[in-house]
């Protein structure tokens, strides 16, 4: 029935041969027209798994209520001060793009802060101030050194110094240095100096930009303006974010900036794949069109074959615009994984073509010869990819319906077209059969040499089978990329400060519930920080309140500082002020000698020693300017503590008040829920590690989402649909081989060397050291239907006419130069620098070799000794 359909159809095509073509180039202009206009590249990798999976809805849930969450990451690093020159700068740049950059944040402004900075102190802290201002009462109305040092020669008690040694000690040791540098050394301010409870931020301060890892460090979070994922859109936001980067680097030579985040990831990984798509599609199509052209005698034939392959990549790409509309990190592959499976069709009918005999009707006899095995060749394999889309796994359901259908897409083509095209490009020509050079030395190696064939294939078998449960699976979805990538390079930066671009998200109803959450995450030992705006709002307030009155109540003189400018003392007023303290020095000395001892005490006495000895009053000008210098830096650090202390106020802060608006966006839902980011500790890239951190952080919450969930369910989610896909598609295929020959052993026989070349295949990967990973792990399910039709044919002409003959029909050559295409389109893949699509490449090219081997060899050598028998 089927040999009978094809010659009817090819009769019929070649009869309107003319519309057909036109048929097909006017389809050709509307499929190009549809998958240019509706399809379209998408870099979100959350979209890898089905919809409707838990996590997946807690992480739309997610990002619907913090807009998105798609931060694009810029590490500033170098001196403090230029880092934050260059975080400003780069900031005033990105704002100012609103069609490209959203939501920029990377410092708070504190003016407002600031009013209410006394409650963010500890308890204890805030005990210490109000102690250490009572005891200090009556030193707070010094001014500068020399009034200060008047204080000192006055005391009598000792327990007048005990409250300021260490302010003694500071002081004196700041005029030491004032004297010895002449002037010139930097002021150090001689006040004790308090920071945040709970955020690494030194009271007083007017901006506090967001560090990590010390003062070196400042990072900064930008949106993108378009968050929808296209691949598109974020490629052009990338490369102008680090064009704005370039040109910061360049006013700021001493500063290195990187961008980084996952978003970055995906991006250079998609643009990495699309141009490494570009270089291995070329060297594909040379390297086959140059193999086909040797085979087949001339370069039409080949053409001819590309041709009829490209108008069924058309209607694929058509068929995936119009049902999925955007392609994945998964699913931008599929047109090459399509074209290298499709070739085979257009081989077997080439090779058909130059056996038959000339005649009015040889382009039918073709068709209708080699119809039914490249039908079964592309339902096997098309049944293989549709066995992924009853996975719980989007990406692969997406690849394995629109693979599936690209693949009979191009069976309809190429058994449509070909003949058409043979028929006009071959005309009388005189016809040439397939050239293989040496190929007729090997048909005596089977049919001579059975047993020495099955006995090292058994050899074979036996030793790839003690790598079937040693290969392992590489969770590391970081180390896929390309080796030294910026982005490895800067996730390795970001962990060795406790930061990882991998982090997980979840959100508490209010400030209360967020740092309960906060508390519980952060005593997991998985866990190394949790980030939330929760932990800006200050503790124990209640406790804090009266604490914080008496020392505004405490710090009323420092509210009226010494105003004025210090005057320089002359050289009479020098030997005045040496001879004092030179008669109170001793005193002083008696007193500290009298205090318990204490680190303090030794400090201050050896610094009030050593600051008597510079006093030196043959150097009035020296050393009267000396201090001069610090009086005034003094005086001008007591009207910062004055100003500072002046702004407190007594009332309860509200901080999410006084955030800023990008902070707030990222941190704070329109809702009221608040954010909460957990960091991993240690490599969550790798398994152990990610699925020790998710199994802990969803005992906490069991609505915590994020990017570490994601790949961890994205990989077991992904694993079990290529082996489910597997096991069914070779169920199905065992069914349709079962119906096609109507009988177990042929059905047996023509499925015993695909079952035998995926173990060869996985015995190559463990001599290579080729792990499995998310992106070569396709190729189980793949192979499966790939190359099935090599058996098939080979069994057919073996029971047809013998095993001899395998080596000197159309047969023979035609299964040669499918596989030989086939693992050129594969092996390009291996030059691309992706380590992922690069494995992908091995293992198929490994995969399709095997099979080729074992359909060429064993399968007939196995034939031979049954026969034999």
């Amino acid at each position: 029935m089927s040999v009978r359909f094809f010659r009817w159809w090819a009769t019929f095509t070649l009869k309107y041969r003319w519309l057909v073509l036109f048929l097909a180039l006017i389809s050709v202009a509307v499929c190009g027209w549809l998958a240019q206009s509706r399809l379209h590249f998408s870099t979100d990798r959350t979209q890898l798994l089905d919809p409707d999976h838990p996590i997946q809805r807690s992480w739309q849930a997610y990002r619907q209520s913090f807009q998105g969450n798609s931060d694009l990451l810029v590490l500033i690093t170098g001196d403090p001060e230029e880092v934050k020159g260059a975080a400003d700068t780069l900031g005033r740049q990105l704002g100012k793009e609103k069609d490209y950059f959203d939501e920029v944040f990377y410092k708070i402004d504190l003016p407002k802060i600031n009013q209410h900075a006394l409650y963010f102190l500890s308890t204890p802290d805030l005990h210490e101030l109000a102690r250490q201002l009572k005891q200090a009462k009556p030193w707070l109305g010094a001014s500068g050194g020399a009034g200060f040092l008047e204080k000192l020669a006055r005391t009598e008690h000792p327990e007048d110094l005990q409250p300021v040694l260490p302010m003694l000690a500071n002081v004196l040791e700041g005029m030491s240095r004032s004297i010895e540098s002449r002037g010139e050394a930097s002021y150090q301010s001689p006040f004790p100096s308090y920071r945040g409870e709970k955020q690494d931020v030194e009271m007083g301060a007017d901006t506090v930009y967001n560090r990590i890892s010390g003062d070196r460090t400042c990072m900064m979070l930008v949106q993108p303006s378009d968050r929808s994922g296209n691949f598109e859109h974020d490629a052009e936001t990338v490369a102008r974010l680090r064009r704005r980067v370039s040109e910061v680097m360049r006013s700021f030579p001493s500063v290195e900036c990187m961008v980084c985040g996952e978003v970055v990831m995906n991006t250079d990984e998609m643009v990495g794949s699309y141009r490494d798509s570009r270089l291995s599609g070329s060297v594909a199509v040379l390297s086959v069109f140059g193999l086909l052209t040797i085979a087949f005698g001339n370069w039409q034939r080949p053409l001819c074959a590309g041709l009829s392959l490209g108008v069924g990549m058309a209607w694929s790409a058509a068929f995936a615009a119009l049902t999925i509309g955007n392609l994945n990190l998964l699913t931008v592959h599929f047109a090459t994984i399509v074209a290298g499976l499709s070739m085979t069709f257009a081989v077997q009918m080439l090779c058909q073509y130059l056996e038959l005999e000339d005649g009015d009707n040889i382009w039918v006899e073709t068709a209708a010869r080699t119809g039914p095995t490249c039908l079964i060749g592309s339902l096997t394999t098309a049944i293989a990819f549709w066995s992924l889309h009853w996975a719980n796994f989007r990406a692969a359901g997406e690849l394995g319906f629109i693979t599936g259908v690209g693949v009979l897409c191009c069976f309809v083509s190429i058994t449509t077209l070909l003949p058409i095209l043979l028929s006009l490009t071959e005309g009388k020509k005189k016809r040439a059969s397939v050239r293989l050079p040496g190929w007729q030395l090997l048909s005596g190696l089977v049919s001579r040499h059975p047993y020495r064939v099955l006995a090292v294939s058994l050899f074979i078998s036996l030793y790839s089978a003690t790598w079937v449960a040693r290969v392992p699976f590489n969770y590391n979805v970081l180390s896929l990329q390309p080796q030294g990538s910026e982005v490895v390079r800067l996730e390795n930066f970001l962990q060795s400060m406790g930061y990882s671009g991998l982090f997980a998200v979840t959100s508490a109803a209010n400030v209360s519930e967020a740092n309960l959450l906060a508390s519980k995450f952060e005593s997991l030992s998985s866990v190394s920080r949790v980030e939330t705006v929760a932990a800006l709002e200050p503790s124990d307030v209640n406790e804090k309140a009266p604490l914080v009155a008496q020392i505004i109540s405490l710090a009323e003189p420092l509210k009226k500082p010494p105003s004025g400018k210090t005057p320089q003392l002359s050289g009479a007023e020098l030997r005045k002020l040496a001879r004092d303290f030179a008669s109170a020095s001793q005193q002083v000395q008696t007193l500290l000698a009298r205090m318990p001892e204490s680190p303090d005490r030794d400090r201050a006495a050896k610094a009030l020693r050593h600051f008597n000895s510079l006093l030196d009053p043959s150097k009035p000008g020296p050393i009267s300017a000396a201090l001069k210098s610090y009086a005034e830096n003094l005086q001008v650090d007591l009207r910062r503590q004055a100003h500072f202390l002046s702004e407190q106020r007594k009332v309860l802060p509200d901080i999410l008040n006084y955030l800023p608006q990008p902070l707030l966006a990222r941190s704070v839902s329109p809702g009221g829920r608040v954010s909460l980011r957990i960091f991993p500790r240690g490599n969550a890239w790798d398994r152990e590690p990610l699925e020790f951190f998710v199994n802990q952080i969803t005992r906490v919450d069991a609505y915590v989402t994020g990017s570490p969930l994601m790949i961890y369910y994205n990989i077991q989610e992904l694993r079990k649909a290529y082996s489910t896909s597997g096991r069914v598609a070779l169920g199905v295929i065992c069914v349709l081989l079962l119906i096609h020959f109507r009988s177990l052993k042929n059905a047996t026989l023509a499925i015993f060397p695909k079952l035998l070349g995926v173990l060869w295949m996985v015995g190559a990967m463990g001599v290579c050291g080729v792990s499995f990973n998310s992106a070569n792990f396709l190729a189980l399910p793949i192979t499966l239907g790939i190359g099935l039709i090599f058996g098939v044919n080979v069994l057919l002409e073996c029971q047809e006419k013998g095993s001899d003959s395998l080596f000197r029909s159309s047969t023979g050559a035609a299964v040669t130069l499918s596989g030989l295409t086939a693992m050129l389109g594969f092996s390009s893949f291996l030059m691309v620098a992706h380590v992922g699509v690069s494995s992908f490449g091995f293992v198929m090219t490994a995969g399709v070799g095997a099979n080729l081997i074992t359909s060429l060899f064993t399968l007939p050598a196995l034939l031979s000794a049954l026969k034999g028998r």
